[in-house]
């Protein structure tokens, strides 16, 4: 089976269950300050944390809601995402996944 053929085949066999995970439950991704984060950003896990807290402290829902809005636009009419960084070089389709804000709001 060519990779394309199990993509979809995967794409279609998941979706219900994506499906129902985004727009019948509620749910938070969060990414708190970890000492591994911080190892990784050449800071003190102390700094990280108050560093991150006051980043979010600046973005109301309302502030963060309105950002979103041309991405979720670019998103949903995108079809091919291309990542680029030194030693990086990763692209594939998002097209059909849909897009959808996560705003902090049920």
């Amino acid at each position: 089976m060519s990779p394309a053929i199990a993509s979809r085949f995967f794409s279609r066999i998941t979706r219900p269950v994506l499906n129902q995970r985004v727009n019948k439950t509620r749910w938070c991704v969060l990414r708190w300050p970890s000492p591994s984060m911080a190892q990784s950003a050449g800071m003190s896990t102390e700094s990280l944390r108050k560093t991150s807290t006051s980043m979010f402290a600046l973005w109301t829902t309302a502030k963060m809601a309105r950002a979103m809005v041309p991405l979720e636009r670019r998103m949903r009419r995108t079809d091919r995402v291309q990542i680029k960084g030194p030693g990086t070089d990763l692209s594939f389709s998002i097209k059909g996944i849909g897009a959808k804000m996560c705003k902090g709001e049920p």
